[in-house]
């Protein structure tokens, strides 16, 4: 699951028209085993629409956030160059450079010559040790008014003529515990719109990016329900989806379009770091009231700010304080959700031996409470970390351990449920995945 800060704006000449910005949850399938497409879940939103600025017409962007994951060039090639349109581009090695410290060969692409269709062109940025993607800049071919304008124009005014002059895109992409992922997208359009009954044309410009700013693996394979999600054809500027949220981003709070993104997050984390500073006065006073169950959902809570903010070793710290006072005082719920806690905090910094360890703690207590349903996402749990042990960390003997535990995941949801309920599926196709790597095969 990542979460990103989304931007867009449209602008008619130099006034801006329109500005939205997110927060948003993007439940993002793996690159390696495709289970379902993408997911996107607003979390935070605020709009600022003046259509007066736009005459008669009103020009939208459609998609939202979509239009910037779908960027993803590893993930949505097809998006960008098919397998079946490579032979139609021309590719060469254009220059050498670094990128902190890091050897980049940067590979220029165009389509051939004797191709007419509108495609991209541009440079790829690629490691040179390890022959990784690091990020690409790219456009797109607007020589052909007509077909360009077919891509891009939904509807349109009849005596009105709408044409891109310019399709600008970028994507970057992060290490996190070894493996790269997408980290940051932006695209850039101009149009102009010619009227039949007036003399000069109308230019306008969109443009959208996104961040990614904290990144978690989803290892209950947690998913919204569809109505939680975002439409791929959204208009955000009209949507109604999401919500204000004066005390998130503060009455007073406005980003101005021409700030950079980074600048945007940073205003985020201030939000964080005050709803910190809060918590942690909160703590003094429960000290002093000798509440041991609010001190120890308060140490909790903290633990989550942190989480949000990417610093797992304090979020460990707290979680292990919360853990520690739920453990003095008896109180076995409370102690199993935060030895799951701080499993989770283990997995964030791909240290699965020792999740899987809490895991099983967790577990003890669950199976003593006696709450199937618990017990079964516990079990799920470790299945997905013992799967991701054996298989991202070559220890293919963990496979048959992951299967033990998701079998006993699905069975346990199958007397809860009375059928193959949509979790019992999440781990099914965990359980494909470990029967497939040890040759076996899988038929439930």
């Amino acid at each position: 699951i990542m979460t990103a800060f989304y931007r867009e704006t449209i602008k008619r000449k130099r006034r801006n028209v329109s500005l939205s910005e997110a927060v948003i949850n993007i439940y993002k399938s793996s690159y390696k085993l495709y289970t379902k497409r993408d997911g996107i879940k607003i979390l935070k939103i605020r709009k600022d629409t003046d259509y007066s600025r736009l005459d008669t017409v009103a020009l939208k962007l459609s998609g939202g956030p979509f239009n910037t994951l779908y960027q993803d060039i590893i993930k949505y090639p097809n998006y960008f160059i098919p397998t079946a349109f490579i032979s139609n581009y021309s590719f060469s090695v254009h220059r050498t450079s670094k990128i902190n410290n890091r050897p980049v060969y940067v590979i220029r692409f165009k389509q051939k010559e004797n191709i007419d269709e509108p495609y991209f062109f541009g440079e790829l940025y690629i490691d040179g040790k390890n022959k990784i993607l690091l990020s690409a800049t790219y456009s797109l071919n607007l020589s052909n008014k007509e077909i360009a304008s077919k891509l891009f124009v939904e509807k349109k005014p009849k005596d009105a003529n709408v044409w891109p002059t310019k399709a600008v895109y970028r994507v970057d992409y992060a290490e996190r515990g070894g493996k790269w992922h997408y980290s940051y997208s932006n695209l850039s359009l101009d149009f102009k719109i010619n009227w039949t009954k007036k003399i000069f044309n109308t230019s306008y410009s969109l443009s959208s990016e996104m961040a990614i700013t904290d990144w978690i693996e989803n290892t209950t394979l947690e998913y919204p329900k569809r109505k939680e999600l975002m439409n791929k054809s959204i208009i955000l500027a009209d949507s109604n989806t999401g919500f204000q949220d004066l005390n998130f981003w503060g009455e007073k709070n406005i980003i101005e379009p021409e700030n950079s993104i980074q600048n945007a997050i940073k205003k985020i984390k201030k939000k964080l770091d005050k709803a910190l500073e809060y918590l942690k006065k909160s703590l003094l006073l429960n000290k002093e009231l000798d509440d041991q169950i609010n001190t120890a959902s308060i140490f909790n809570n903290i633990a989550n700010n942190y989480r949000l903010q990417g610093d797992y070793n304090k979020t460990l710290d707290y979680a292990k304080k919360a853990f520690q006072i739920s453990e003095q005082i008896g109180y076995q719920p409370s102690m199993a959700d935060m030895l799951s806690s701080i499993a989770l905090a283990y997995c964030n910094i791909d240290q699965n031996d020792k999740s899987i360890e809490y895991l099983k703690k967790a577990l003890i207590i669950r199976k003593t409470l006696g709450d199937k349903r618990y017990t079964s996402n516990n079990l799920h749990n470790l299945g997905a970390v013992t799967h991701d042990r054996a298989f991202y960390e070559g220890h293919p003997e963990s496979f048959a351990d992951a299967i033990n535990y998701l079998e006993k995941s699905v069975k346990l949801q199958k007397e809860i449920s009375g059928g193959m309920g949509l979790h019992s599926y999440k781990t099914t196709m965990f359980l494909f995945h470990c029967y497939k790597n040890i040759g076996k095969k899988f038929d439930d």
